[in-house]
């Protein structure tokens, strides 16, 4: 974090990793932001992952959360 006259303001590198940091610890891909299999199947929801996989695919595609 930098704090100047401006206030605290906090690097990209911070930022990105509280993020990856939000995704884990709720069960979800930190560099992708989707919910895990894991969490799917916890949730009951057993027939999204099929959806999660293919817009994992796009993503990765697309290098988002690269």
């Amino acid at each position: 974090m930098i704090v100047d006259e401006q206030g605290p303001r906090f690097r990209r590198e911070e930022i990105e990793e509280a993020v990856r940091e939000f995704y884990r610890l709720r069960g979800w891909d930190p560099e992708t932001g989707l919910p895990s299999h894991e969490y799917l199947r916890n949730m009951g929801l057993d027939w999204m992952i099929q959806y999660r996989d293919e817009a994992e695919k796009v993503l990765r595609q697309y290098s988002v959360g690269k």
